[in-house]
């Protein structure tokens, strides 16, 4: 499996998105950060993997493509090596969005872009509390698949 240098990793509300970029940047060596930090921090080279949480919740509305071009730039100056960004579903706007990136995703072909299941069982109590479960952390585990063809 070719791993692509950027995702989008869509899911309802409360499904474990923010728990699972936190976990996916402390695994990779990445860097986690909002997607509203992002956009107002002084730009820093970082070539590992970025997972920039929240495209939703920085937008002004739904026709703002203010925030998607402040983010084509943003990753233009930062150059990281790969980029994962969530966003929840309802609030992707699909091949719009897609366009609206295509500039920063030219370089390395399309993106993928993935649907987080619900979280299951284990994942469900680490991301809600801090204890161990079994003695051990929780992981994430086949919960994500591949969106429906539209």
């Amino acid at each position: 499996m070719t791993i692509r240098r950027t995702s989008f990793c869509l899911a309802t509300l409360v499904a474990g998105k923010t728990h699972t970029f936190r976990e996916s940047a402390t695994r990779s060596n990445g860097r986690y950060v909002t997607a509203r930090a992002f956009l107002v921090t002084p730009a820093a080279k970082f070539d590992g993997t970025l997972f920039i949480d929240g495209m939703d919740e920085k937008r002004a509305g739904r026709n703002d493509r203010d925030t998607v071009d402040a983010l084509v730039e943003k990753l233009f100056a930062v150059g990281p090596g790969k980029v994962r960004i969530s966003c929840r579903v309802a609030d992707w706007l699909g091949d719009s969005d897609l366009a609206a990136l295509r500039p920063y995703f030219e370089e390395s072909g399309d993106p993928v872009v993935l649907l987080l299941g619900h979280l299951c069982g284990d994942e469900q109590r680490v991301s809600t509390s801090s204890r161990r479960i079994g003695g051990r952390r929780g992981s994430m585990r086949s919960c994500v698949k591949q969106p429906s063809a539209h």
